[in-house]
């Protein structure tokens, strides 16, 4: 059995990772690595942290969040769409700027959240779970905010 460490430089050129391996006689390797770190053994590239992860889909989140939020505004101000979220509609009958101020500060208040969970060095099973969890949510609610967004540009631009 060989015992190798290799290190690795993160994306950002600052953190360094080692990862410990073992080899053994049939071929099969034992991986460790930090337990913040997203790798695969398989494709050999460098390692991309919980941290940087969270910070790019709260990005990613925020922009789609934007975009479908400009073209919800657009449609429903030149009467072409029929909102079907009732918070947001009633929010909007109220006053756009509430509908805005409320749609912003929901997304910001959960990527806020996200990206300073990521940080904390986690260790009970629960609160990876909520880490886990806010990664995932914010994953599928990107996927649905980029969606809704083309389908209201399509629609925009059909109308």
């Amino acid at each position: 059995m060989n015992k190798v460490v290799a290190n690795y430089k993160s994306l950002d050129g600052g953190t360094q990772y080692k990862r410990r391996y073992s080899r053994f006689s049939n071929n099969s390797i034992e991986y460790k690595i930090n337990s913040e770190e997203v790798w695969s053994p398989h494709l050999h590239i460098p390692a991309v942290t919980i941290k940087n992860l969270a910070f790019a889909l709260a990005v990613t989140l925020n922009i789609f969040n934007i975009a479908d939020l400009i073209t919800t505004y657009m449609g429903l101000i030149n009467g072409d769409f029929l909102e079907l979220n009732p918070v947001i509609l009633y929010l909007f009958q109220m006053s756009p700027v509430l509908m805005i101020l409320f749609k912003v500060s929901i997304t910001l208040f959960f990527s806020i959240l996200l990206i300073e969970l990521s940080k904390l060095k986690l260790s009970s099973p629960l609160t990876k779970g909520i880490q886990l969890g806010l990664i995932l949510g914010a994953t599928i609610s990107t996927f649905v905010f980029a969606i809704t967004s083309f389908h209201n540009i399509f629609l925009l631009l059909t109308t």
